[in-house]
């Protein structure tokens, strides 16, 4: 696959994110999903999905990789880092405050480049 063909995937991902969060919604243990950008300063920006999940289990996390994987056909378009929260940020409609999203997924993103990525996907859980 050539870098046009990766980038254009991923800029139809950019503009519906709605295709990474309904594959993540056919997996039954998925509550809620939110799919944001990450910038990256190779590609532009990245996919990242924040899910909510029904019950915590240490293998959830492992199979929800391998079902995006599965589910989302190019890879560019598959999320590179997945975050487990126990709600999504809300605005005062409340709507999913995807800003709020963005900005941690760039806080993230800066803390990920200070280190080494020990694999392409990383997952995070975070405590309410």
């Amino acid at each position: 696959m050539s870098c046009s063909t990766a980038m254009a995937g991923w800029l139809r991902a950019a503009q519906d994110p709605a295709a990474i969060e309904e594959a993540a919604a056919s997996l039954p243990l998925v509550v809620t999903s939110a799919a944001v950008g990450r910038p990256d300063p190779y590609a532009g920006e990245t996919p990242m999905l924040y899910v909510v999940l029904r019950k915590e289990d240490p293998e959830i996390p492992a199979d929800l990789q391998t079902h995006m994987e599965r589910s989302v056909p190019e890879p560019p378009t598959r999320p590179k880092a997945i975050v487990v929260l126990s709600a999504l940020p809300l605005t005062g409609p409340g709507k999913f405050d995807k800003e709020a999203l963005r900005r941690d997924a760039t806080a993230r993103g800066r803390r990920l480049r200070r280190k080494a990525e020990t694999s392409s996907l990383q997952i995070w859980r975070l405590e309410p």
